[in-house]
């Protein structure tokens, strides 16, 4: 009887000992199915984020160059032109700035940049999208905060060139999501 008591009281914990290892193991298999997609579309959006602001950073040299060739301009019609006074000059000048800036919309290269600007957030909308569904709240976070810090530079005024705290913002969010992720799939830093 106390032999059956004990053969008993071994199947029932060899049973829960099982029960707990194979809901461990379905644990973590259910979170190493999911760690390829987070990385995938970890990557993806870090890449998405900095193609937006490369396309901001390449319309601002675009404005730049046609603002320095309207200098140039100006500078030569200011040496042909005797006896018109300074402010007279500096109004045309801000007037044919005002154009150039307002012109540059109608570029090939600017409407180009816009465009890959709007297929990138469309990609960064599905991106977040994924990450919404598969990524721990620590990740979907700190992804929303890269997104929102981006955009908040991107929303920046279009006729100066971006500030570089924007741009110093959107590295942080940037380099504070890579951590969260890497920290999250549980990457070592390699050996330097």
């Amino acid at each position: 009887m106390i032999a059956g008591g004990f053969l008993v009281l071994g199947a029932v914990l060899g049973f829960l000992f099982n029960l707990t290892l194979e809901r461990h193991r379905s644990s973590l298999a259910a979170g190493a199915r999911w760690d390829g997609d987070i990385r995938e579309y970890a990557a993806a959006l870090i890449v998405a984020c900095d193609a937006l602001l490369e396309e901001r950073i390449r319309r601002d040299a675009f404005t730049a160059g046609a603002v320095w060739q309207l200098q140039q301009q100006m500078e030569q019609a200011a040496e042909q032109v005797e006896g018109l006074a300074p402010a007279s000059l500096d109004l045309v000048a801000d007037r044919f700035r005002r154009e150039i800036l307002t012109g540059r919309y109608e570029s090939d290269v600017f409407k180009h940049s816009l465009d890959r600007q709007a297929a990138e957030w469309r990609r960064v909308s599905t991106l977040m999208a994924s990450l919404d569904l598969v990524a721990p709240a620590t990740l979907r976070l700190m992804a929303h905060k890269l997104v929102r810090t981006a955009q908040d530079a991107l929303n920046a005024p279009d006729d100066i060139d971006l500030p570089e705290a924007q741009v110093t913002a959107v590295a942080d969010a940037r380099n504070a999501f890579t951590d969260s992720v890497r920290r999250y799939l549980r990457v070592k830093e390699a050996p330097a």
